[in-house]
């Protein structure tokens, strides 16, 4: 590799990490690094004659978000203002999500030829996933970074969680949580090329689990789908699962279990929940998620929304179909599962994995119970959408056979 590429697979990484992970700096004001790379895109994009031409391969895209947009601003009207942030946010996501990659395709192409889509986002993440580890065994060093160089979601909690929310990037109990599951995922496939692939995983499923342990529900089904196509054999799965099984029992007879024993509480919380299902017990996590499921009173409502964000009794809801319900009803939903549905058969026509097609989807579905997922911006979705665009634009450039230097990515 020239040293001009490593340089420029350098700057790709860094790029790509504040672009997906998107870290928001105290000391820039609050500045979510996600809009300095999406300034960067857009005046690169200016300078290059193949914007227009690849942007518009996505046009399909821009009619149905003038749609969502169009639905969405009109019903948010008879609302009470508490969802009128939406529009923006789905515009929002529709600049970050599509002109970002192609701003990356446009130049960046000689990396991604070269070292791959699916190195480069393992790279990406396994950085994320180490600084959580460093975090996690100094906390001291955690506690200076929540409280001087981000902002975390969870210290704007009427009780700020510090048993959780190790990392250097947005919603450390959200977004980063699926992310990680995700590449997670990514990582597994690479087992079949060495199994030392298994640290790695390791790595990031220790940073799933201290921070958004709904990311081991994106592990989980990818290894279904693994299973299915033959990517994963069983001892994999039994070499993993027994790594990751003597590692929590060397750590809760260690002094770092009694250093973060409020951590693995919550950890294994999860799996005590599960064994004993009570949806009377307020401490339950299944009787908070019950609360949350709840729906509009009229029939109008169930169908066309209330234009305003869930709420009940209880509060809110973290539920997005539950919060999209309220704003838009079943007819906000169906716009929404039409598009999705466009985006997931385009991507299984183009991709070369089909399988990472399902995963991503998936993992949509997954954190559309966790919160907000469809259509707005995070990081997953700025991931898929790295993924969704790069493989088209290559098959377009393979159709009408002209030089573009794109191939698939290495074999996984």
């Amino acid at each position: 590799m020239s040293g001009k590429l490593v340089i420029k697979t350098a700057l790709l990484i860094g790029l790509l990490y504040f672009y997906i992970f998107n870290p928001i700096f105290i000391p820039l004001n609050l500045l979510g690094s996600v809009k300095i790379v999406l300034l960067i895109a857009l005046i690169g994009l200016l300078f290059s004659s193949r914007s227009f031409l690849y942007l518009n391969l996505f046009a399909k895209e821009f009619l149905f978000l003038i749609l969502l947009v169009a639905y969405t601003s009109l019903v948010i009207i008879f609302g009470d203002g508490s969802a009128s942030s939406m529009p923006y946010r789905q515009i929002v996501w529709f600049v970050e999500c599509f002109f970002v990659p192609v701003f990356f395709v446009i130049y960046f192409e000689d990396v991604l030829e070269k070292v791959g889509f699916d190195n480069v986002i393992f790279i990406v993440s396994l950085i994320a996933g180490l600084i959580t580890l460093y975090l996690i065994l100094n906390p001291a060093v955690n506690l200076t970074v929540r409280s001087s160089l981000i902002q975390d979601s969870l210290d704007s909690l009427d009780k700020p969680e510090y048993f959780r929310g190790f990392t250097i990037a947005e919603s450390s109990s959200f977004i980063y949580g699926i992310v990680q599951g995700i590449v997670c995922s990514i990582c597994l496939m690479f087992f079949h090329r060495s199994i030392f692939f298994i640290i790695p995983a390791v790595i990031l499923i220790i940073a799933i689990l201290f921070n958004a342990r709904t990311g081991l529900f994106v592990v989980a089904v990818s290894l279904i789908f693994f299973i299915i196509e033959g990517r994963v054999r069983l001892k994999h799965i039994i070499i993993l699962v027994s790594l990751v099984l003597i590692g929590s029992l060397f750590f809760m007879t260690s002094s770092f279990y009694i250093n973060n024993e409020d951590s693995f509480k919550w950890i294994f919380g999860a799996f005590t929940s599960t064994q004993n299902i009570d949806l009377t017990d307020e401490n339950s996590n299944y009787s908070f998620l019950y609360n949350m499921l709840f729906i509009p009173d009229s029939l109008a409502g169930i169908l066309f929304g209330e234009g305003r964000m869930a709420k009940n009794a209880y509060g809110g809801s973290d539920i997005g179909f539950i919060s999209h319900l309220f704003v838009g009803g079943i007819l906000l939903l169906f716009i929404q599962l039409v598009f999705l549905y466009h985006m997931f058969v385009r991507s299984l026509s183009t991709s070369d994995k089909k399988v990472l097609t399902y995963i991503f989807y998936s993992a949509l579905l997954i954190a559309n119970f966790k919160g907000e997922a469809f259509f707005v911006p995070s990081g997953f979705s700025r991931l898929i959408a790295f993924h969704y665009v790069l493989f088209i634009i290559r098959q377009k450039v393979i159709e009408i056979n002209q030089p573009l230097s794109l191939r698939p990515p290495s074999a996984v």
